[in-house]
């Protein structure tokens, strides 16, 4: 399924640590991103309203997590780049952006060239584009967000995300990564807060998304995939995926969209044969 020109469907395309979302404008209102994010206006700039009553137009914006935001695009196409949880992508481009208003960044110097990369990945796919390297490459960012991170997060934190990965398909509770780590809950939850600046069940439900995505791109009933992740049901998994991605999980069951996963996140026996690309329709 190919992608080419403005008409082109919606993409999401998932690493380990990010997740980047690139397609059809969101629809003008507040959300609040659970990770840092770097967001793009394709054909328009954005608009974003601040509490104070001012406004802030532009074309590319750093948002830090948990900020509580209300933008449109004015049906421009959109590019959001979820950036990694544990805020390494955010410290590293924060000082590119020089100008911030009520903690909206703005002001990168090659805002044209990476508004001009994300235009060339909405109409071409992100392989037709230069793929990863070539986005990462340009932010000045790392392949693994988490390279490097021994030297500033507590290596306490850095175990809990082993723990939670190797636990795949499911997602360890506050109480089972508590004894694990052989901490008291209250002090695991602290953690999270003082490393990542979230807490600890925000941090679970990103990372229950990614592996609900996983598991539907192996071939798993949307149902199945999102009750083995530890959800109550299907309407749970649709709320929290549209507050987090700004779009609803429908929009990707469309014949237009597809989802593309890295391949190393997938199981062996569903690696992508060298011949195909690692993309699956949503």
């Amino acid at each position: 399924m190919s992608i080419s020109g403005a008409a082109a469907g919606p993409a999401l395309y998932v690493w380990r640590h990010r997740v980047m979302y690139v397609g059809p404008s969101y629809e003008a209102r507040s959300r609040k991103y659970g990770s840092a994010a770097l967001v793009a206006g394709l054909d328009a700039p954005l608009t974003f309203n601040l509490p104070g009553g001012g406004q802030v137009k532009t074309p590319l914006a750093l948002l830090p997590p948990q900020l509580p935001t209300f933008f449109g695009a004015h049906q421009s196409r959109i590019a959001v780049l979820f950036l990694d949880m544990f805020r390494q992508d955010y410290f590293k481009l924060a000082d590119c952006f020089p100008s911030e208003e009520e903690s909206i960044r703005t002001g990168l110097e090659r805002e044209e060239s990476v508004c001009a990369l994300f235009r060339a990945i909405a109409d071409k796919g992100l392989a037709g584009a230069g793929g990863p390297s070539a986005l990462f490459s340009l932010l000045g960012l790392p392949a693994n967000p988490l390279a490097g991170a021994g030297e500033s997060m507590d290596p306490r934190i850095l175990q809990a995300i082993k723990l939670m990965t190797e636990a795949s398909p499911q997602c360890l509770g506050t109480s089972e990564l508590a004894s694990r780590l052989h901490l008291s809950i209250p002090r695991v939850i602290q953690l999270f807060r003082d490393q990542l600046g979230m807490s600890f069940g925000a941090f679970q439900r990103w990372y229950r998304l990614h592996l609900v995505t996983l598991a539907v791109s192996t071939g798993q009933t949307l149902t199945d995939a999102a009750q083995t992740a530890g959800f109550v049901d299907l309407a749970h998994y649709d709320n929290l995926f549209k507050r987090t991605f700004g779009v609803a999980p429908s929009i990707f069951l469309s014949s237009r969209a597809r989802v593309e996963v890295d391949a190393s996140l997938l199981p062996p026996e569903h690696q992508p044969a060298q011949s195909r690309p690692s993309m699956v329709p949503g």
